[in-house]
């Protein structure tokens, strides 16, 4: 019934970009029909068709475009797009059209040096760190530029691969001549990198390695400080305690100062009290915002003590009260003034009693009427003599309380009029006269407030509207059919005799008017249609109600296609779960039905039976597609499920317990820990046969990923091997004063040695520490791999400062023991 082609038939983008395709559809049937184009392939939250529908005459041929805005982080590749244009008239027809997507590769580096300024003495070390914020992998090459041309780079490792959207690291050493004397020197360069070799998309980031001179001048005036300091200290010492003899202040005279008596002699509470409560309204109980509170002493009621407004919930509060006897008195715009609780003047008003140092004061809610109101308008018709108009409080405060306030009759002229409205309140006016519509009007009456002009127009009540409510199946009688215009609801019942089954009629519906017709009935999703009265005629309105709910049927049989009964058939999704059992007698064996299931909606078919391999499938209930009861679903279970069994060991067949064992399908994954007894053990059992990828994994190792098939019923066996795991180790050794570390030079034993993440250290959490041992000698077993680690030495006296006395930054390697580069030296400054 229609006709489709894409084009052009290859689209090449950048990322970030809109992608336009135009889809030419033809209606090839003899009926006006409507399409609209979904793109299968790509996210749908990205596409945009203009128009959204097209309406075609039989044989009329027409476009479409087809927008695709893709995100600035799409990854470089081509893929094929299904274009699908389907029709209003009958979902179930569609045509495809083709197209390809390519999304260009972007190159897009980005560059930080960590730390940007390295102070030390021959060598300086830093960490370039490399981003890819473009959408393809770029082979990353790291340069230095030194314009001085004084220090040497090396870069470990020279190159490096940067997927998109990650980050690499790239350790640089820079190296250089350094003075005997003199103060510490500046080198500045830059680090960076460029993608693939090409010069002209370098990014770079400044560095500074300030370079110590062999022998600093601190040393050579480092005696001359000592002494000043001594000397000085001397003098503080004896100047402080002069300081002190003459501030000391009289016991007694702090005591009287802070005594109870002096806090009640100045007046001010120790522990004030608080008084909290609420202002409501006599008509409806809600709070009334924008009331004046005035809080009295009891036995002066001409001052105001405090005052405090209500704010959007009628709350007030007092706070920092001493202890004492007050009042409450209330006043606001359109109230009566009113003390607390419902005095008319001070004599009558009930006395609060609070006391400092209790909890908080809850009063009863404060309860105001407002002075009365009036409301006064005209009632417009040919003849509005006998209308009568009623004053109506729809939701009533409490059973005692009438549901009519006041009723008026109208005057000939039409004009009516409300005296002594009980206010502020929420009413509804209603107008009636023989022959007309009821009409209603909502009226909010502010406190004391007078409202004029209030106008309401009569319409005749001979609208009626009327039709056949029915289902796929035919008339439906039992149908709730209601129309309302805002303020007047009609409502009848679809007839259920079987001469006139499914009609309905609403009569005294006033015209014109514009009313809304909804259709309701158990079982059925509820329709409605909006339905314009504005002449004598009784319009026709004919309603289908689709079931609002579907089922599920089918057979489930064993691998060689015989009936399989009790199995278990789960459905579940559109936040419905239900469940039932294939049967074995009393019909067809292995027959399923499951039904009174929420339509349209998306469901989980879950098949399971002990001994089989369990299946799922995925339903789509729609009745709009034509499938609201899938009743042919056959699922055929195998017999059998496998065993897989293992053991985790190092590369000597040691067995290594704790690993983390995975086991995955694609779409399932399973994990659990190899076993401490017996040692590296692990199982999975009642696994369905397939194919399936099992990962072994701990801190510091290469990952071991092995895929194998699993046959019905099977038992497997594999051994996962680890590598070594990643670990830093290092020597510490004690220089001397002025030639740093010799090949003689003894080891540092006892000493604390803490290992921090790069960007943590000097001030962050260590990850871990360790102790040296006779020979000086450390390790860290184990660390992550391809991690940037700094590796620093304290002295006890100096570790809770976090003050180090060397530290050096290392890369640790993947299944590999790193040592460092040199010994770490306590004695001396770190060379």
């Amino acid at each position: 019934i229609m006709h489709a082609t894409a084009w052009p038939e290859q689209v090449d983008v950048e990322p970030g970009e809109v992608a336009t395709f135009t889809v030419t559809v033809t209606n090839t049937s003899n009926v006006i029909d409507a399409y609209r184009v979904q793109v299968f392939g790509i996210d749908p939250t990205w596409v945009t068709t203009m128009p959204a529908q097209l309406s075609l005459f039989p044989g009329d041929v027409d476009t479409m475009s087809v927008r695709i805005a893709l995100p600035v982080d799409f990854p470089s590749s081509r893929r094929r797009l299904a274009l699908t244009v389907r029709s209003e008239n009958d979902p179930t027809e569609f045509t495809l059209a083709d197209a390809e997507l390519g999304v260009n590769p972007v190159s897009q580096l980005g560059v930080s040096v960590d730390p940007p300024m390295f102070q030390g003495g021959r060598r300086a070390h830093f960490d370039v760190v490399i981003s890819n914020t473009g959408n393809a992998t770029v082979m990353a090459t790291p340069v230095a530029l030194d314009p001085e041309a004084l220090a040497e780079f090396e870069f470990m490792p020279p190159q490096v691969d940067v997927p998109a959207g990650q980050t690499r690291i790239v350790h640089a050493v820079a190296k250089g001549g350094r003075s005997w004397i003199g103060n510490p020197r500046a080198r500045t360069f830059t680090l960076g990198a460029e993608p693939d070799g090409a010069a002209e998309q370098r990014v770079e980031r400044p560095a500074v390695f300030i370079q110590r001179p062999r022998i600093g001048r601190w040393l050579l005036s480092l005696l001359g400080l000592l002494a000043a300091a001594a000397v000085f200290s001397l003098v503080l010492s004896r100047a402080f305690d002069s300081v002190v003899d003459e501030a000391t202040v009289d016991g007694a005279l702090l005591e009287s100062a802070l005594s109870d008596g002096a806090a009640d002699d100045a007046g001010i509470p120790v522990d004030p009290a608080t008084i909290n409560g609420a202002v409501v309204t006599l008509s409806t109980g809600a709070g009334v915002p924008g009331i004046q509170a005035e809080l009295y002493e009891a036995d002066d009621t001409n001052v105001v003590f405090a005052s405090a407004v209500t704010d959007g919930d009628g709350k007030y509060s007092f706070g920092g009260l001493a202890t004492g006897t007050y009042k409450l008195r209330f006043t606001g715009a359109g109230f009566t003034p009113v003390w607390y609780e419902a005095g008319p003047t001070p004599d009558a008003a009930t006395e609060v009693e609070v006391e400092a140092g209790t909890d908080p004061l809850q009063l009863a809610d404060m309860v105001i009427g407002g002075r009365p109101g009036a409301m006064s308008g005209v009632v417009v018709a040919t003849d509005p003599s006998g209308a009568v108009a009623s004053l109506v409080v729809e939701g009533l405060i409490d059973a005692s309380t009438p549901a009519l306030v006041a009723q008026v009759e109208v005057s000939a002229d039409g004009t009516f009029a409300f005296e002594s409205v009980p206010s502020p309140a929420d009413y509804v006016l209603r107008v009636e006269k023989v022959g007309f519509a009821r009409e209603n009007r909502r009226i909010s009456l502010g406190a004391g407030e007078a409202l004029t002009d209030i106008e309401v127009r009569l319409r005749p009540d001979d609208g009626v509207i009327s039709g056949v409510i029915s289902d796929s199946f035919g008339p439906l009688g039992g149908a709730t059919v209601v129309a309302t215009d805002g303020t007047v609801t009609i409502e009848t019942v679809s007839l259920t005799v079987d001469d006139g089954r499914g009609t309905y009629a609403l009569r005294n519906l006033a015209v014109p008017g514009r009313y809304t017709v909804t259709v309701t009935r158990d079982g059925y999703a509820s329709e409605s249609r909006n339905v314009v009265l504005d002449g004598p005629f009784a319009p026709t309105v004919d309603i289908r109600l689709s079931s609002s709910v579907g089922s599920v049927a089918g057979t489930t049989n064993r691998a060689d296609g015989t009936p399989l009964s009790g199995v278990t058939v789960q459905v579940s999704g559109a936040g419905f779960d239900g469940s039932t059992t294939s049967i074995s007698q009393g019909g067809p064996e292995g027959r399923f039905f499951l039904e009174s299931i929420p339509i349209p909606g998306s469901y989980t078919l879950t098949f399971t039976k002990p001994g089989f391999a369990t299946r799922v499938l995925l339903v789509e209930l729609d009745p709009r597609l034509g499938t609201a009861n899938a009743d042919g679903v056959v699922v055929a279970l195998t017999e059998g499920v496998s065993v897989l069994t293992g053991s985790v060991t190092d590369r000597f067949g040691n067995p290594i317990a704790r690993a983390v064992v995975q086991l995955s399908d694609g779409t399932t994954t399973f994990e659990q820990l190899s076993a401490d007894a017996p040692p590296g053990q692990f199982a999975f059992t009642g696994l369905p046969p397939g194919s399936y990828t099992v990962t072994a994994s701990r801190q510091g190792s290469r990952n071991t990923v092995i895929p194998l098939n699993l046959q019905a019923g099977g038992f497997r066996t594999v051994t996962l091997q680890l590598g070594e795991q990643a670990a830093i180790s290092g020597r510490v050794l004690v220089g001397s004063i002025l030639g740093g570390v010799t090949p003689n030079s003894p080891p540092a034993s006892g000493y604390e040695v803490r290992l921090f993440l790069s960007s943590e250290f000097p001030n962050g959490d260590e990850i871990a520490t360790a102790t040296t041992g006779a020979d000086g000698e450390f390790q860290f077993l184990p660390v992550d791999g391809n991690v940037s680690y700094v590796v620093a030495v304290y002295l006890e006296e100096l570790a809770a400062n976090n003050e180090a006395v060397d530290s050096l930054q290392v890369l640790s390697q993947e299944s590999a023991a790193v040592v460092l580069s040199r010994p770490l030296v306590v004695g001396v400054v770190a060379q």
